[in-house]
Order: structure tokens, then C-alpha cells, then sequence
């Protein structure tokens, strides 16, 4: 089912959510605070910043966790 690269863009995206648990991040909360950021970024701005192994939550992002953690 789907295109000719569905495949690989589903693999970057596991790869993704199983990056951020192994660095203890919550990959939903990673994945909503990197889908934030990225509209505002720039090809001259450092993506790096965005991997899970640099990481860190941006201000609005501490609440969602303490939201997901209460949640089952």
C-alpha cells in the first residue's frame, strides 16, 4: 500500500521513536515539540539540535510530559 516510498519514510520515522526512547524521551512528546519547531527553522538554522541524542524540550514542551505521565 502506498507509494514507491512509503517504506523508507515509515523507517525514518521508527527510527526516530525508537531513537528518543532509547535517550529516555517520550517519542510522542519528542515528535510533537520537533513538528513544532521545525516551521520556524531555516536550511541555515543547526538541525542538529532537533536529534534525540541533543534533544532538549522546549519551554512549552515540560507540560505535555507531566500530561503524559498522569495519563494511562
Amino acid at each position: 500500500m502506498g507509494g514507491e516510498t512509503t517504506g523508507q519514510r515509515s523507517a525514518v520515522i521508527y527510527t526516530l521513536v525508537e531513537c528518543a526512547r532509547r535517550h529516555g524521551h517520550d517519542p510522542e512528546v519528542y515528535l510533537s515539540d520537533i513538528l513544532q519547531r521545525l516551521p520556524a527553522m531555516t536550511n541555515q538554522d543547526d538541525l542538529s539540535v532537533l536529534l534525540p541524542s541533543n534533544w532538549q524540550p522546549s519551554t512549552a514542551t515540560p507540560a505535555l510530559e507531566v500530561e503524559a505521565a498522569i495519563m494511562p
